[in-house]
């Protein structure tokens, strides 16, 4: 048997001279027709009458079988006792599950001494002893891993470290665990050491067909795997642990478990409340919602009944105007308060297009199916993506991101696959690729449409089978990865137009997220303007309160061509020349000569005229259903008797 070291730790030779040895040991490694080596290596006529059933090799006669100084014919096994003078010779293999360990090497200088029912003896006893010699292997490394454990050593504060070792008859027991460990489970290490079913009757009975599936699945994997689960202690607590185990197998098949275990309770409790606390805020802001509506409504109910002179006409147009400024404060605040339940970090918005995005947005973001966001530059894009990545299973881990309009051509199938060492001119050494820096995790595909051709057909494979090969190599690499892609181009256009692949636009389209210019969402410009107010005031030494209505009614009416990050960047000017607390733009805003061509030429409708084609537009969405929840009414927002009261007086009435 040969250890790490090419040695050979446990051999035997009775009854033979050292010559005699050296001589064979040098004749096995020179030469491939030693009986020996032949035996071993399998490499026998089992037909012939020299080998029993079981593999072994006997002769009464070497002497007849080959002589010292006959040629060796092909297919002849030479044989080096003739040359020691030894005439009965048997070779018994020590085999284990197909694997020979070593031999049990006969020789007698006169014939016909060694029988067929001796080697058959032997050949059970090569049996057991093959079965002794792995297990002092086995030994030797269960005893090697403890003492790495206990080298490892240091108490974890909050867990602990842990050896299991499972047999093939079903036994499971520690070989080591810490003292943290001791403490978590509140059991002795002796206790766990003859039997670590008290560790497994821990596991509430719900979770332990869970247990028992990774356990299987890393096994056939020996990958790593990990996991959280609630634990019921000997003292009636619940505690919530989480694992984090590895396996290795032996020879004969034992498994041994080296993990970590860490006591995430308070986490789980955090977790909780922060949870209870969003449910709370989440209706609260749902009853000032209704209570705010419910007060316009009201309100507008008692200004329509009032008697029309002119007094009493200028107090109403005075109170509505004080009440509307009240609406856009209180809609402000409750505008940042779904934002922070919602959790969507920079994504601010409430106006039908964004409500869309953020309802897709939760729909798509527990899956793994491919996202393509298109959108133009500076409406967000990112934001979504990073939105979509954190809302999903793979949060965990690393959103990777690639831009592929920033790397030229000859570089970006490095970044994206990797390459090997001399894989081109400067590659000194191998590098990863993001595609397996990404594995298990997201990766975020910006400018998309800027993608070479050559490089599409690789992506494509990517997205198809999870294989790719690095530059330079012709290895299969597998990755489970997530493709999130962005794009301010039209791609069906430059499909049709030979500059993107029909079956990479088709993959890559799978669920479509079109993000909508900042132009089309008027009624989000307040929102975003106090947002960036907060955010940048600081930087500048400001404290702005007060945004004036003709501000406000400038920055609503202008088209912004550079979207989001164009708005960020005038209100930062602003703040930068602003004196005092009240927001003042550094200079007017100008439409593009595009725009106002637009504005010129386009007929300006009524108020009325909009409101009466917005009201049929959420109609016709809905079906005509006024009523419920995704009917016409919650869809705008308003309550179901308003909106009817507003359907008679625009004279609307459903189609027969």
């Amino acid at each position: 048997i040969l250890d790490e070291n090419g040695q050979i730790p446990y051999q035997a030779y009775v009854g033979f001279s050292q010559q005699f040895y050296e001589h064979e040991n040098m004749l096995s490694v020179d030469c491939d027709r030693c009986m020996c080596i032949s035996v071993i290596n399998g490499a026998i006529d089992i037909d012939s009458h020299l080998f029993t059933k079981g593999g072994s090799f006997l002769t009464q006669s070497t002497s007849r079988l080959l002589s010292s100084d006959s040629e060796i014919e092909p297919g002849q096994i030479r044989n080096v006792c003739n040359q020691f003078g030894f005439e009965s010779v048997a070779l018994i293999p020590m085999r284990l599950q197909n694997r020979i360990l070593g031999l049990i090497h006969l020789a007698d200088p006169r014939e016909n001494v060694i029988s067929k029912q001796a080697v058959e003896f032997l050949e059970r006893i090569a049996k057991q002893l093959a079965v002794a010699f792995q297990r002092l292997v086995s030994d030797k490394l269960l005893k090697d891993s403890e003492e790495r454990f206990r080298k490892i050593g240091a108490n974890l504060p909050e867990g602990g470290i842990y050896q299991l070792v499972h047999t093939l008859e079903g036994r499971r027991y520690c070989t080591y665990v810490s003292e943290s460990f001791e403490h978590l489970f509140q059991v002795k290490a002796d206790v766990f050491k003859k039997d670590a079913t008290v560790l497994y009757n821990m596991f509430l009975p719900e979770d332990l067909e869970r247990v028992a599936r990774l356990e299987q699945e890393s096994v056939q994997s020996l990958d790593q795997f990990n996991f959280d689960a609630p634990m019921h202690l000997p003292d009636g607590q619940i505690r919530w642990v989480q694992w984090h185990s590895k396996p290795s197998r032996l020879e004969d098949g034992t498994l041994i478990w080296d993990g970590v275990c860490l006591d995430i309770t308070r986490r789980k409790e955090a977790e909780e409340k922060l949870y209870q606390m969003r449910d709370d805020l989440e209706v609260q802001v749902r009853e000032r919602t209704g209570e705010l509506f419910e007060t316009n409504q009201n309100l507008m109910n008692e200004i329509e009944s009032r008697n029309k002179t002119e007094i009493e006409l200028r107090r109403a147009y005075r109170e509505i105007e004080q009440l509307k400024d009240k609406l856009e404060d209180q809609c402000t605040y409750l505008g940042e308060e779904i934002k922070l339940i919602h959790d969507y970090s920079n994504l601010i918005g409430e106006s039908e297009a964004m409500t869309y995005v953020l309802y897709s947005l939760e729909k798509i973001a527990p899956t793994d199916t491919s996202v393509l966001i298109s959108g133009e530059s500076g409406t967000g894009k990112e934001l979504v993506a990073r939105a979509i990545h954190h809302h999903s299973k793979r949060r965990d881990h690393p959103l990777i991101k690639v831009d592929c309009a920033a790397m030229p051509g000859n570089l970006i199938e490095s970044e994206l696959f990797g390459h090997e060492r001399g894989a081109f001119t400067g590659a000194n050494k191998g590098r990863i690729g993001r595609f397996e820096l990404a594995d298990s995790a997201t990766i975020f595909l910006d400018e998309i449409g800027e993608l070479p051709l050559e490089l599409q057909q690789k992506l494509l494979r990517v997205l198809q089978d999870g294989e790719y090969e690095r530059l330079g190599s012709s290895k299969v690499r597998h990755a489970d990865v997530r493709v999130i892609a962005a794009t301010n181009r039209n791609l069906k256009k430059d499909v049709k137009n030979g500059r993107f692949r029909e079956d990479l636009w088709y993959r890559l389209n799978v669920f479509p997220l079109s993000i909508p210019p900042l132009r089309d969402r008027g009624g989000d410009i307040p929102l975003l303007v106090y947002w960036v107010i907060n955010k940048i005031q600081r930087k500048h030494g400001k404290e702005i309160k007060t945004v004036p209505r003709e501000v406000m009614d400038e920055l609503n009416a202008y088209k912004w061509p550079g979207n989001v990050r164009e708005l960020e960047n005038i209100i930062e000017r602003a703040i930068v020349v602003t004196q005092g607390p009240v927001l003042r733009l550094a200079a007017p805003l100008k439409a593009s000569r595009k725009q106002e061509e637009i504005t010129q030429t386009a007929p300006l409708k009524s108020l009325t005229e909009m409101e009466k084609e917005y009201i049929l537009q959420a109609l016709r969405k809905t079906h005509w259903n006024v009523t419920g929840k995704g009917g016409a009414a919650d869809l705008l927002g308003l309550n179901p008797s308003t909106l009817r009261g507003r359907m008679r007086k625009h004279g609307i009435r459903r189609p027969s």
